[in-house]
C-alpha cells in the first residue's frame, strides 16, 4: 500500500489519464457528467458540482444512486459519463446504479481504493487510488 505522500505524488498522472478519458468522451459526443454517490461519496459530489456550475457551462449533476434510478433523470443516457468513487467498491446501491446507468447507454468511470473490487466490471474506465481516500484524491484534482 502506498503512503499518502506517494498517493498525492501520483496525482499528476491520475489527472493526465482523466483528461485523456474526457477528451475521448468529448470526441464521442459527451453531453454531461453525473457524479453519483451515496452517503459520503454523495456529500463529496455536492461541492464538486457546485464548483463545476460556477466555473463552467458544461452540465454536471450530483445524484444519489438510488434516487437516480428511481427518478429516471431525463438527461441521463448516451453521451453521459457517470463518475463513481468508493473505498472498497462493495456498496450495493452504487453497484446497482452502475448497472442502471450502463443500461441507459451512459459510460461509467470508477475510482476505487482497492484493486480487486466489484465495480471494475461495470466501469468503462477505472482508477485504483492506493494510499488515500478515493474521494479525497479526486477532490484534489479540482
Amino acid at each position: 500500500m502506498k503512503t499518502l505522500k506517494e498517493a498525492y505524488e501520483a496525482l499528476p498522472e491520475f489527472r493526465k489519464r482523466l483528461e485523456e478519458i474526457l477528451d475521448k468522451e468529448l470526441q464521442n459526443g459527451l453531453r454531461n457528467i453525473f457524479l453519483v454517490g451515496t452517503g459520503g461519496t454523495y456529500s463529496y459530489a455536492l461541492p464538486m458540482t457546485y464548483f463545476a456550475k460556477k466555473t463552467s457551462d458544461f452540465p454536471v449533476y450530483a445524484e444519489n444512486g438510488k434516487e437516480l434510478m428511481t427518478n429516471q433523470h431525463k438527461q441521463l443516457g448516451e453521451g453521459s459519463l457517470c463518475f463513481y468513487c468508493s473505498a472498497t467498491g462493495n456498496t450495493k446501491d452504487i453497484l446497482q446504479a452502475m448497472e442502471y446507468t450502463r443500461s441507459k447507454g451512459a459510460h461509467n468511470l470508477a475510482v476505487v481504493s482497492v484493486e480487486d473490487n466489484p465495480m471494475k466490471p461495470l466501469a468503462d474506465y477505472d482508477f485504483v487510488v492506493d494510499g488515500g481516500s478515493a474521494m479525497d484524491m479526486t477532490f484534489m484534482l479540482l
